[in-house]
């Protein structure tokens, strides 16, 4: 996919029209790239994702994602936006081929109960013969499919990717189309994206 799909609907403040360069992949941890990357340099509490920028270029990244400009230093295309953590989300969605938009998607938050929630829900319809995925705090699950969650809340380039998996399975000509998640990192509405409050 090309960055300039990658990046469809995600107003570019600086750096030009996105270009042809072949997206293979996007990461925000500098680790995590591989050549063909969008890296997404974050602002962190502690570090920023522009000190990571040389790291991610050294592991292959074609395209950076960020809210800062580009520093001379840089040599990969570089798109600069006003909120790169929205960019990602939308940017993520965009790679992933909108999976949401093929799925009923049930988002459960709130302070306490989310996980029991997405149990009992999940529970209620596997009886009534859908068959559900779950994307929760203690596993990613689908009948007959369950990894553990490595963290309570995916960021928003796995989220897209856990939907695919989910909408993938579900897509069969009799099974329901049922996510539920136990907190939303972002869902799409008309290509806006919303990030849940911290609890």
């Amino acid at each position: 996919m090309t960055l300039r799909d990658v990046l469809r609907g995600i107003p570019v403040l600086a750096g030009g029209e996105p270009g042809t360069e072949e997206i293979a992949g996007i990461a925000y941890n500098s680790k995590s790239v591989r050549p063909g990357s969008l890296f997404a340099a974050l602002r962190g509490a502690a570090r920023n994702g522009l000190d990571f920028v040389a790291e991610a270029e050294a592991n292959g990244a074609a395209a950076v994602l960020s809210s800062w400009p580009r520093p001379q230093a840089s040599r990969a295309a570089w798109v600069q936006v006003a909120d790169a953590r929205e960019a990602l989300a939308l940017a993520a969605a965009n790679f992933y081929g909108h999976p949401a938009d093929g799925m009923k998607v049930v988002g459960v938050t709130g302070t306490k109960g989310k996980t029991t929630t997405t149990y009992l829900v999940e529970a209620v319809l596997l009886e009534a013969g859908a068959s559900p995925g779950v994307i929760g705090t203690i596993t990613y699950r689908r009948p007959g499919w369950s990894v553990p969650a490595p963290r309570t809340t995916p960021p928003s380039p796995t989220a897209p990717e856990r939907r695919t998996s989910v909408r993938n399975w579900c897509a069969g000509p009799k099974r329901s189309r049922l996510a539920s998640t136990v907190r939303i990192f972002w869902f799409e509405a008309g290509m806006k994206s919303w990030s849940a409050p911290r609890a």
